[in-house]
Order: structure tokens, then C-alpha cells, then sequence
């Protein structure tokens, strides 16, 4: 497992991403750029251009008959969100429910986005400040995990196991499928046509 160490700008109260309501981290930091982030004691990485912005989550409205990894949806810039509590989907410990003022992490992929609850966001990782290295071994803690990750940055002398946008996108939404006509007919009692 990677220690998470919290960064500098952290401590100083400062935001890793710039503010602005239309930020586009891809541009402001460049293309290849990562954005690390904490589960617990566990480091890890997505590529910033999938992470659209980072903030505090808001009142979080608990759905029924859902994963319990996702907590619920939130309304956002118009947009209705899933909020995944990532610890919880990668079958890591997880110590905090996802709700007012936990971090998150707005992830997107095309024709998909929500909302990944986590313990703490951590700093950019530039391409000039990072070294991608391939995995000497499994992440401990979570098969899960392990097949999601596409390799590890370097920075600062610690090695932090990147996440593949692609991968993560297609297991959350293959964890969570949406009822399609057949299924729902099977759970609500309704009958399809000819019957």
C-alpha cells in the first residue's frame, strides 16, 4: 500500500487546481498532467484531464436499491451526479460516509461522469515532475484496484499507482447497470406486450 503524504499547498490551505468556474485543468496544467489523491492511507492518480474539477461535496440525497458504494446524487452545474465513494467500490477501508464537505473529484469520460467521494485531494503531478514508471507489483489491498491500474508516477520520491479512465469508467458503469425494458418488467410486475 502507498502511504498518502498530505502536500505543502494543503497545508497552506491552498487549492491544488486553480479556481474558476470555468477551469479546464487539462489546459492549465498540461496534457499529461495527474492529479493524486488520497483513499484513506492509500495514494493514487487519475490523468487531470478526466478530473473536470475538485471540491466539497454538497447535501448528498440517498437513493434505494443501489451498490452501497454509491451514496447517492447531488445536483451540480445542472447536472444530476452519482456519488461514488471510490475506498468503498475499490474494496478499500473506508471511514467516512460521503456527505457535506468531503472532498470529491469530478470525473468524466465521454457519456459518463459522477461524482468520486475521497479522503483528500493532493497536488498536480506535471509531466516534468513525473516519471512513468511500470507497477513491481500488485497494490496490496484490492484485486479490484489492481486491474484498474495502468502504471505509477513518480513524484517526490514516491511512487503513486495511476488509475486507467477508460477501465474505472466501464467498471463503474458495468457495477451499476441501469434497468433496461427486460429488467424492468421482471421487477416491477408489468407485463410485456403479448403476454
Amino acid at each position: 500500500m502507498v502511504a498518502c503524504s498530505r502536500p505543502e499547498s494543503m497545508d497552506r490551505g491552498e487549492s491544488p487546481l486553480p479556481a474558476g468556474d470555468d477551469h479546464r485543468p487539462e489546459v492549465a496544467a498540461g496534457a499529461g498532467s495527474c492529479l493524486a489523491f488520497c483513499l484513506g492511507d492509500t495514494e493514487l492518480a487519475l490523468p487531470l484531464a478526466d478530473v473536470r474539477e475538485t471540491g466539497q461535496l454538497a447535501a448528498v440525497a440517498p437513493l434505494p436499491n443501489l451498490p452501497g458504494w454509491i451514496r447517492g446524487i447531488l445536483h451540480r452545474r445542472g447536472e444530476i451526479l452519482s456519488v461514488v465513494d471510490l475506498a468503498a467500490f475499490l474494496g478499500l477501508p473506508t471511514s467516512q460516509c460521503a456527505g457535506p464537505g468531503q472532498p470529491y473529484l469530478l470525473f468524466r469520460q465521454p457519456d459518463f461522469a459522477c461524482c468520486l467521494a475521497v479522503a483528500r485531494v493532493g497536488a498536480v503531478v506535471h509531466p516534468e515532475d513525473r516519471e512513468s514508471v511500470a507497477p513491481e507489483a500488485e497494490p496490496s489491498g484490492s484485486a479490484r484496484l489492481a486491474g484498474l491500474i495502468s502504471g505509477m508516477c513518480r513524484s517526490a520520491g514516491r511512487d503513486i499507482p495511476l488509475l486507467d479512465s477508460e477501465l474505472l469508467a466501464t467498471a463503474l458503469r458495468c457495477d451499476n447497470p441501469r434497468p433496461g425494458p427486460e429488467r424492468r418488467a421482471a421487477t416491477d410486475g408489468s407485463r410485456g406486450e403479448g403476454q
